[in-house]
């Protein structure tokens, strides 16, 4: 059993929705990941992709029905593992179906072996009765010059015209941060070196294509289209080359660039999209501003938007001092650092923010406040939102229940992970690291979004104020 510090990492998903809008995404065709937000720029922190990896395929569903889709680089280098160490994976299931999918069996397994050196020779295998693919690779950690890790896949497919077909694919993965400054350079690149590569998702459509085109026009006349689920089987990817850039500013914030462009075969169409955003803090205050360039596969069209955003955060919770109590309370599949404590200020049981966004977008400007509150028992939020051609007031709730062998237990949305704390006698206490959780009056909190398999001790105290004599 590995520690958490020794799993691979969630990405930050970046980006600008013009209205209150759902956001989803998908990882190798499957959603993992689904949540409301409002007009403005967002960032999802919270996400857990498989450790076979794979970009992530971000929808933006507006409140006026229209869609806006784009790839998160999964660019990491997670393939290296330190020297003697063996892990490995096995998984075998159903596919997740997406419109005009099936949802076949398959079986898949993983192995990861280090080396000297810092190597790291790995391979894996997922096998389906209509498709079947074999990886081999090697991973390196460079030191001072970065990590890197280079695979070959081979695949062979039956897709829905029933035909045969065989191809290979060259992935190249590098990282490496510039300690001097701080910068993180992440360069990713994926080719599919012959036209007959397919992946598994692919060979569940039901049809050579498929999907629907819809065209939504705004009071200004303006045409933007959305579209749903739109696939064509004989453009296969080609060439993808993805560029991630991060650079930490001290008190003056931060700069990240992000960049992606994916060719195809049998067509001169390509999709692009380019990301800039600047992120700081100001007493408490986070303030933001993004812009984003995006080009569509199906049509020529290029999305332009730029972004500015406000939160504010209620209460101060680092005005307590804390306790804590022995003995300590020991949670199973415990995050790191997760710890309970009863606060004496209220602002400890949730975390309240205010935010207010303006957007430019090529086919016009829209603008959001809201109000959002994280409880114990779920997700509340309030908001308004305006664009050229609307004006919506929206409200939203979420959350989650867990029964257990004392009762039920209300919580915050749950992920695909989740924790049950007990500590028996410490109710409405304050579970730290993890914004409004709290325990019920019987001990019990949940904590979602957790490690599928670690332990880690945790700790119950309270804070208090010390009174100076």
């Amino acid at each position: 059993m590995l520690p958490a510090s020794l799993n691979g990492y969630a990405p930050e998903v970046r980006g600008i929705a013009r209205s209150s809008a759902t956001v989803t995404v998908q990882q190798n065709g499957n959603t993992i990941y689904q949540t409301s937000v409002p007009a403005g720029e967002f960032m999802l922190k919270d996400l857990y992709p498989t450790s076979s990896g794979g970009d992530l395929q971000v929808t933006i569903e507006e409140s006026d029905g229209s869609k806006t889709q784009y790839t998160v680089p999964f660019a990491s280098v997670p393939n290296l593992v330190r020297s003697g160490q063996i892990k490995y994976a096995l998984g075998a299931g159903k596919l997740r179906a997406v419109g005009g999918q099936n949802t076949p069996t398959f079986a898949q397994g993983e192995l990861f072996f280090g080396w000297e050196y810092g190597l790291t020779f790995y391979g894996g295998a997922q096998l389906a009765e209509r498709y079947s693919g074999l990886a081999l690779g090697v991973g390196q950690n460079l030191g001072r010059f970065g990590a890197y890790s280079v695979d070959v896949t081979h695949a062979r497919s039956v897709l829905a015209d029933d035909r045969p077909y065989s191809g290979d694919s060259v992935r190249l993965r590098y990282s490496k941060r510039l300690n001097d400054i701080g910068t993180r350079f992440n360069f990713y690149s994926l080719r599919y070196s012959t036209q007959g590569f397919y992946t598994l998702s692919d060979t569940a459509y039901k049809g050579m294509t498929g999907g629907t085109a819809k065209q939504v026009t705004g009071a200004d006349g303006a045409v933007t289209t959305s579209y749903e689920n739109l696939y064509n089987l004989h453009m296969s990817r080609k060439a993808k080359n993805q560029l991630l850039l991060s650079q930490p500013m001290g008190r003056f914030g931060s700069l990240s660039l992000s960049w992606d462009r994916q060719t195809y075969w049998r067509t001169a169409n390509r999709t692009q999209s380019m990301q800039f955003a600047w992120n700081a803090m100001v007493r408490n205050v986070s303030v933001g501003v993004s812009v984003q360039r995006s080009t569509s596969l199906y049509d020529s069209h290029k999305d332009n938007i730029v972004a500015m955003s406000l939160s504010v955060p209620f209460g101060n919770p680092q005005q307590a001092t804390r306790r804590v109590l022995p003995p300590p309370v020991r949670t199973q599949r415990a995050p790191p650092a997760a710890r309970a404590s009863a606060a004496t200020s209220p602002d400890r049981r949730a975390c309240s923010i205010a935010s207010i966004s303006a957007t430019a977008r090529s086919s016009g400007t829209a603008g959001d406040a809201a109000l959002q509150y994280a409880g114990q028992r779920g997700d509340y939020s309030l908001g308004y939102s305006y664009s050229s051609d609307s004006r919506n007031l929206s409200y939203g709730m979420s959350g989650g229940a867990v029964l257990h062998e004392d009762g039920l237990t209300l919580s915050q949305p749950l992920g695909n992970t989740n924790i049950l704390v007990k500590a028996p006698g410490a109710g409405s206490v304050a579970v730290l690291n993890h914004k409004g959780i709290k325990t019920d009056s019987r001990g019990y909190a949940v904590i979602p979004y957790g490690h599928a398999v670690s332990r880690q001790p945790g700790r119950a105290g309270r804070h208090y104020r010390r009174k100076r004599r």
